[in-house]
């Protein structure tokens, strides 16, 4: 605020330590290392490195354009920060940061009005620019300072306009759109039945365990021995944690059953197919079903994401239009679509919370997901 000879105060934020026994005493480093180990699991260390991504952008973007606000809006991060992988990215380079409490908030909607074309023209996807608010607020919780009290006033004002604006281009045809088209249960069986054909026992038995467990990708990559346990007649499977639900504390129990009038999708048939040819790496002590112990996490996933690729643009290139936008085929769309096949062609579907709960869906995004809601673009 000003002063009254005209000198800009700063106003000093008392930090929280003050009133605390011992506040400032400074950990030993091996008790520090292990206190950030533990806190970094409070988010995944791909999306803490987008985040930081996108704060690197915006600084960028300021530096080119307003640097005159970059030298006061912007500060250098210390040594001991710049080497802090962890909270500032572990393949990034960020070498600044905002300065949060006293962030002007015109700044960050010019930045995202400015960026929201891609190199081909096309506008990018709401769920995109979105993110770079996101950001913002890791990275206040990051420099713990509190954001100014405008923030989210304007900022909602803002995601809104943005919103429609989204929905204007995409009546346009100018909206980059990646969500993945609902594979039906057709072409689904057409899938197993080209991928066993061509001895891709890795892609049948994977397809088949996405869609009956109504899965991400991902979480199929993590499919591991303990989750499984045996039914009256079935085999249930339970995750250990899932996106919405990273503590593990309300995943679902999913009992699936063997179809003997079609073998060409009965889980147990392509699990016992999958874990006979895979003997060699079994007898390891792995416990996951399709990657083994040497391999990174994701790294089955991304696996079956590549062989469907092939899949679809090989012995399906022909097939894949019959059923969905070639461009918009993609892994995710098993998921989806085993959700919608729950939900239609019968006049007494099973319960939407039961089908939700399978798939690890809020009800909101579900219910908006299966067309009961009028709602378009919903990534779920």
């Amino acid at each position: 605020m000003a002063g009254g000879h005209g000198h800009t105060v700063v106003q000093q934020i008392v930090s929280p330590n003050d009133d605390i026994i011992g506040g400032d005493i400074q950990l030993d480093a091996t008790h520090d290392s292990a206190l950030r180990e533990t806190e970094g699991h409070l988010m995944k260390q791909k999306c803490r490195n987008n985040y930081c991504c996108r704060i690197i952008d915006m600084i960028a973007w300021i530096r080119v354009n307003y640097p005159t606000y970059y030298t006061t809006g912007v500060v250098k991060l210390t040594p001991e920060q710049e080497g802090d992988k962890i909270m500032f990215g572990m393949h990034t380079t960020q070498t600044h940061d905002l300065i949060y409490n006293r962030l002007n908030v015109k700044m960050i909607k010019a930045f995202m009005s400015a960026k929201r074309f891609k190199t081909n023209g096309k506008e990018y996807g709401f769920d995109h620019m979105r993110k770079y608010k996101d950001a913002i607020k890791y990275g206040a919780k990051r420099a713990k300072q509190p954001l100014p009290q405008n923030f989210d006033i304007e900022m909602m004002a803002y995601m809104q306009s943005l919103k429609k604006q989204k929905t204007t281009a995409r009546k346009n045809g100018q909206l980059e759109e990646k969500e993945a088209d609902p594979i039906t249960f057709s072409l689904y069986r057409l899938i197993c039945f080209y991928a066993l054909s061509s001895g891709d026992i890795f892609t049948w038995a994977y397809t088949v365990c996405q869609w009956n467990c109504m899965a991400r990708s991902v979480n199929i990559d993590g499919f591991s021995f303990p989750q499984m346990s045996l039914g009256g007649d079935s085999i249930i499977i339970e995750y250990h944690d899932s996106k919405a639900d990273q503590t593990g504390e309300k995943t679902v129990p999913k009992n699936c059953y063997a179809n003997p009038f079609d073998p060409c999708i009965c889980l147990w048939l392509a699990l016992g197919c999958w874990l006979a040819v895979s003997d060699d790496d079994m007898a390891s002590d792995r416990n996951t079903i399709f990657r083994n112990v040497k391999s990174d996490v994701g790294s089955g996933s991304h696996r079956y994401n590549l062989q469907l690729k092939l899949l679809f643009e090989g012995v399906m290139k022909d097939i894949l239009p019959q059923f969905i936008r070639p461009d918009h085929a993609n892994s995710h769309g098993t998921r989806k679509g085993a959700g919608v096949e729950a939900t239609s062609g019968t006049t007494c579907p099973p319960p939407i919370p039961s089908v939700a709960g399978r798939g690890e869906w809020s009800m909101g995004n579900f219910l908006m997901s299966t067309g009961r809601l009028p709602m378009q673009g919903t990534n779920i």
